[in-house]
């Protein structure tokens, strides 16, 4: 219907018009991530948990625990960083120290993928960004490095700065932002190394970096990338 959503520090916002003033909906918590779930219904991730709230900001049911791949429960105040919506529909939540999430809709369930790797555990659980190539593997930035998650055969690979699996290595194991552009080229923000870039038609990546000459990027830190 044309509305933005703004999530914010003093809760979540909607804007319907640049020269109105921005209507709260969703106050007294820090709104971090906001996904349309269904037609009305939102996924609206906080620092005390996760809400599916309706278009009015009206709690429909409140998440603030979740259960490991070990069987443990854990908490989600302050602990998820990011939500995805897959090309089929599925919802994915990244944690800042729990991992990757898939959410059953049948059972109503969030359901732990594991990582199978030899990173540092506390790192590879710090998910910070979520997207999908063309072929629908998920790419999964962490603190560890990048992993690229085969749904089809429920395999991981897994891309730090020191892999030269593929040729070229990643500048940064430390992962921001995963952005896949129109021509199907993969772009990857980092927090030291700028960015990288995985062309289809090549292999390896192929980084782009802050230069002496001022030709390339003025920071190190990729936060966000958008075409």
């Amino acid at each position: 219907n044309g509305l933005i959503y703004v999530c914010s520090s003093h809760g979540l916002f909607t804007v319907s018009d640049p020269f109105k003033q921005a209507k709260k909906i969703i106050s007294s918590k820090i709104v971090i991530d906001i996904l349309e779930y269904k037609k009305d219904v939102f996924w609206v991730v906080t620092d005390s948990g996760i809400l599916l709230v309706n278009a009015f900001g009206e709690t429909i049911k409140q998440y603030q625990t979740i259960v490991d791949s070990n069987g443990k429960e854990v908490s989600l105040i302050f602990n998820t960083s990011c939500i995805y919506k897959a090309q089929d529909g599925s919802t994915w939540f990244g944690t800042k120290k729990s991992g990757l999430y898939y959410y059953n809709d049948s059972k109503d369930l969030f359901v732990p993928v594991q990582f199978d790797h030899q990173s540092n555990a506390l790192e590879v659980n710090i998910v910070r960004t979520i997207n999908e190539d063309k072929i629908g593997n998920l790419w999964i930035g962490t603190e560890s490095g990048l992993f690229v998650y085969n749904r089809r055969n429920n395999t991981l690979k897994n891309y730090d700065h020191n892999s030269e699996a593929h040729g070229g290595k990643l500048s940064d194991k430390a992962i921001y932002s995963i952005y896949q552009s129109k021509e199907n080229i993969m772009w990857v923000g980092t927090y030291f190394g700028g960015v990288n870039i995985m062309r289809p038609w090549e292999k390896g990546f192929h980084s782009l970096l802050v230069e002496d000459d001022g030709t390339g990027l003025s920071g190190k830190a990729v936060s966000e990338i958008i075409q």
